[in-house]
């Protein structure tokens, strides 16, 4: 049979304003009706897909018929800053890309081979912290800082946390027992996952996909974490794995996760 049609709208940018917001674009666009819900939020940066799935998931346990519509997209280009010289406040030139990426979430079960959410987790990072990622309007526009101690807080607030995150949303212990969907933030964010100092161990096919990213793309902020999980999805189908944990992070810093295990189908023997 045919999906449902779409009930709820959820958009999600940080790096502009836009008056009407972009979701009545998209419902123009595409000629959608009976939408019964349009939302927009901005401003959370390189965790706003999480945000925008944790309303949607909200939503779906609501309303018993909700097909939620997640929209994350991003014009990084806007923060270029061309005055200053300073590493913390250029970095982004090189780093960030644009660009948009969607995803759907529907109540019930979906049936046999449908991927099912875990309840998203967040964990906040000391006050000192706040000022790793920050954007702020200046009279030069956006100026965008990242500071070189993103990285190493990241390992501080995951080394005591990362196995528990596991246990929580998928029921496990080890990080082989499921594939990685990890937010392609930069280099040294991704080589903390590879690191002995965290402990995960994860190798450099592990995280292909989000290398992949980062490579071909840049970090896209919110975008971006719904990019590389389509890649994982599809290749953990194609290895016949059922697990998938996500993470990502962002200014805060706050770190958000979450698990996807694939229901059995008839075909799997179950």
């Amino acid at each position: 049979p045919p999906p449902p049609p779409l009930s709820i709208i959820y958009f999600f940018f940080s790096s502009g304003t836009h008056m009407p917001g972009l979701d009545l674009q998209v419902v123009d666009g595409l000629s959608l009706k009976n939408v019964r819900h349009r939302i927009c939020v901005d401003n959370t940066g390189c965790f706003g897909a999480f945000s925008a799935l944790t309303v949607a998931q909200a939503f779906c346990g609501s309303e018993s018929d909700a097909v939620v519509l997640v929209i994350c997209t991003e014009v990084c280009s806007v923060h270029i800053n061309k005055t200053s010289s300073q590493r913390s406040e250029i970095l982004g030139n090189v780093l960030f890309g644009d660009g948009a990426t969607s995803a759907i979430v529907a109540a019930g079960d979906g049936g046999g081979g449908v991927w099912q959410m875990s309840p998203i987790g967040m964990v906040t990072a000391p006050p000192h912290t706040r000022d790793h990622v920050t954007v702020k309007l200046t009279d030069q526009g956006y100026l965008l800082h990242l500071s070189k101690e993103l990285a190493p807080t990241l390992v501080k607030v995951l080394k005591p946390a990362w196995r528990g995150m596991l246990e929580e949303t998928l029921q496990i212990s080890e990080p082989e027992e499921c594939d990685w969907a990890v937010h392609p933030g930069g280099k040294a964010v991704l080589n903390v996952f590879h690191s002995p100092e965290l402990g995960i161990n994860l190798s450099r096919d592990d995280l292909a996909p989000s290398w992949d990213s980062l490579r071909c793309h840049g970090n896209l902020a919110a975008p971006s974490i719904l990019q590389v999980l389509g890649a994982v999805l599809k290749r953990s189908g194609e290895r016949g794995r059922d697990k998938v944990f996500v993470i990502g992070f962002g200014p805060g810093m706050v770190v958000k996760y979450f698990g996807l295990t694939r229901a059995k189908s008839s075909t799997d023997g179950a």
